[in-house]
């Protein structure tokens, strides 16, 4: 009997190496609420990522500032598939109404063996 593959066995079966995973942090320009965050931005982001199959969402936040006030939105978003969900999500960012200002940046994946029997 075959054995069953664990979810986060079965996410990384998803990753397309010749695609690349990408870490991706998109900074809003727009002082608001987390509810406003979530319902405006997070919620229309994790659509698209689940329809797409392309990652998730894995955080969303406000930066304050020293006196509390918000400075600006943001999320941090795992992309399974960067070379289709980067242009997907700068469209759906643009449909939303990103404000001018607003980033989005990302990095792809890279593992390097920190062994020190490689170390020469």
């Amino acid at each position: 009997m075959a054995k069953k593959p664990s979810p986060k066995n079965d996410r990384a079966k998803k990753v397309d190496p010749t695609k690349g995973l990408a870490y991706v942090f998109v900074k809003i320009n727009e002082a608001s609420t987390k509810n406003v965050l979530i319902t405006k931005y997070q919620r229309p982001i994790e659509a698209l990522l689940k329809k797409h199959d392309l990652g998730a969402v894995r955080l969303g936040d406000r930066m304050l500032s020293a006196d509390g006030k918000v400075l600006f939105i943001g999320m941090d978003i795992d992309l399974t598939n960067a070379t289709s969900g980067i242009p997907l999500l700068i469209e759906k960012l643009h449909e939303i109404g990103v404000p001018h200002g607003s980033v989005l940046s990302y990095t792809m994946s890279c593992t390097v063996r920190l062994d020190k029997r490689d170390r020469k």
